[in-house]
């Protein structure tokens, strides 16, 4: 009689199942910050040329030069007070420029607001206040006269071949900018340009996104990535965004 307790043949071998493929919320990252961006984009050691374009008191500089110690920094603010602060930096290879860039060479009328840093040439639209929240910084207060040149003009002045970073921060003024940097950018002599593009109605005759994406295809330069996204009761209002030929 054969026991009621056989052994168990062992089973075959199984072949692994393969991983499910990851969906795409499984790849997802949150978007970078800037500096993770540009930290990851260039080497610390490169000895970078880099325009700071709407530097207000240096913040920008400052972090710069501390992540990029053999970089030439040029910084431009037009406003006399912020020009002030910028200029008493002791940082090394920072060459701070008292005019803005703009579509002309010329004398224009600068908007002064509450919060210095929401200066531009652009007045604030009716809404800016309650788009982001009742900052107070959005107050218009008065209307100076600034020097502005373009990027052009300044580029041929300086005899400079090529930036490898700019920073564009000017208040919803960027397109002007872009006016003034026709001959640059179509030579595609800027290497990577970050652009705050303001979403929100904050400013006047601001340009929407698509705009400079536009823009700057025409010049043969793409979208690389967004960063440093700004929400306000829900809604998205401002970020960074990263352009490279």
């Amino acid at each position: 009689m054969k026991s009621l307790f056989q052994r168990r043949r062992p089973d075959p071998p199984q072949t692994p199942a393969a991983p499910a493929p990851k969906t795409a919320r499984s790849r997802a990252r949150p978007s970078p910050t800037s500096e993770e961006f540009l930290g990851a984009y260039f080497g610390a050691d490169d000895a970078l040329t880099i325009f700071d374009v709407g530097a207000h008191h240096g913040q920008s500089a400052r972090k710069y030069a501390g992540m990029f110690p053999n970089a030439k920094i040029y910084s431009f603010e037009p406003f006399p007070e912020s020009f002030a602060i910028l200029s008493a930096l002791e940082i090394d290879r920072l060459t701070p420029v008292d005019l803005g860039l703009s579509s002309e060479e010329r004398t224009e009328t600068f908007q002064v607001n509450a919060g210095s840093a929401t200066n531009s040439l652009l007045p604030l639209s009716e809404n800016a206040k309650t788009t982001w929240g009742g900052n107070k910084g959005l107050e218009a207060l008065e209307e100076v006269a600034c020097r502005f040149t373009t990027l052009d003009a300044f580029m041929a002045r300086e005899g400079l071949k090529r930036i490898d970073f700019m920073k564009l921060d000017v208040q919803g003024a960027e397109f002007k900018v872009l006016e003034g940097a026709k001959a640059t950018l179509g030579a595609q002599r800027i290497g990577l340009i970050q652009m705050e593009i303001i979403l929100g109605d904050t400013y006047a005759a601001q340009k929407p996104f698509s705009y400079y994406l536009d823009q700057l295809a025409h010049h043969g330069y793409r979208l690389r990535m967004v960063s440093d996204l700004v929400v306000v009761e829900g809604q998205l209002v401002q970020m960074d965004a990263f352009f490279e030929a």
